[in-house]
């Protein structure tokens, strides 16, 4: 009873002090310049005049106030709730964000609202020089689904958006600093590095399903496409059967050495493909000498020879003029080496 008689005491006195502060009048504005035409747009066969200026959740607004003498110092500028107004409400219902205008006259700020529905909002401007109480400001702020409600033809569109705005005010209201047990009497409230620790673990751990999921997904890709690419007869005696048609082709003048070259080149990577399941899709080497590395019976030698012909024949657009004992050097170092691989099983 005690406590309830002082509650009652403080707000009694409370009033007496907001009837001795000088009173301003405050109005809202909708600040969203994209608003007319993205209501016109959802919602074509009624007047967008109507909403132009109805706010919704998390929602930029002008809160502009008339006065005859101001002098508002924005660092020393500060908002003064009511003791009776809940704690969330202080923090989510009106959001200044900057100041707009700074005038004798009036002063404007930019500010948002995290809490839907009807509010009648009981504070005092302190500009660093004097108190104003706010005579009774009323906003009524909606929800994405109440401002564009013909808007998502898709109902799971509608649930997506009504999901996010129920996330977005969950999320506003878990950002209260939240106590830890008392210890030894004292309250110890949750340092903010903590939430963003934890918002920055929640964006890597998704961040690492995606790139898991596109990693596995990829995986699949390519061992479906070396299914496709084998040969009933193997991977060695089809590159064997491969460049004599491309061979007899360029004897008999039907193909330039160039292309001949070109093709070699191809036939060799997917051997490679075929046999190793090294990809031969990508332009780079490094991945085909890196797999031969590997191996403690690769001779130094024949890895770089290995490189050479590759290089060489990755750049046969740049062969111009080639001679014939050319052509049959590298179609001899490419049986060669593709032999070598087969039979050894290894360079």
């Amino acid at each position: 009873m005690a406590e309830e008689k002082t509650k009652t005491e403080e707000a009694a006195v409370e009033k007496q002090l907001q009837k001795q502060l000088p009173e301003i009048q405050c109005k809202t504005q909708s600040s969203n310049e994209d608003r007319l035409l993205s209501f016109a747009y959802r919602n074509p066969q009624e007047p967008a005049e109507l909403k132009v200026n109805q706010l919704t959740v998390g929602d930029e607004f002008i809160l502009s106030c008339q006065g005859d003498s101001f002098d508002l110092i924005p660092d020393k500028f500060k908002i003064i709730w009511s003791k009776e107004v809940p704690d969330n409400v202080k923090s989510y219902s009106l959001k200044i964000l900057e100041v707009e205008k700074n005038t004798a006259s009036e002063i404007a700020f930019r500010a948002k609202s995290f809490v839907a529905g009807k509010q009648k909002l009981n504070f005092q401007i302190d500009t660093g020089t004097e108190v104003y109480q706010v005579r009774a400001l009323e906003i009524n702020v909606a929800s994405l689904l109440e401002f564009y409600p013909k808007g998502y033809n898709d109902p799971k569109e509608a649930e997506l958006v009504e999901k996010a705005e129920e996330g977005l005010q969950k999320f506003m209201q878990n950002q209260q600093p939240k106590a830890f047990p008392a210890i030894g009497g004292v309250e110890v409230s949750y340092p903010n590095y903590l939430w963003y620790f934890l918002a920055f673990a929640l964006v890597l751990a998704a961040l690492a399903g995606v790139f898991s999921y596109r990693k596995q997904k990829k995986k699949k890709q390519e061992e479906k496409r070396w299914q496709e690419s084998r040969s009933p007869i193997g991977s060695h005696k089809d590159f064997h059967k491969s460049i004599r048609q491309q061979e007899r082709a360029w004897y008999t003048g039907e193909l330039e050495a160039q292309l001949l070259m070109d093709d070699l080149y191809k036939s060799l990577r997917m051997f490679f493909f075929r046999e190793y399941k090294l990809n031969n899709q990508v332009k780079s080497h490094k991945h085909i000498l890196d797999f031969f590395k590997k191996s403690k019976t690769t001779k130094e030698s024949r890895l770089r020879r290995l490189q050479i012909l590759l290089d060489e024949l990755s750049n046969s657009s740049e062969m111009n003029g080639l001679e014939k004992d050319d052509v049959r050097d590298y179609l001899k170092r490419s049986r060669e080496l593709v032999d070598h691989l087969y039979i050894r099983g290894g360079l």
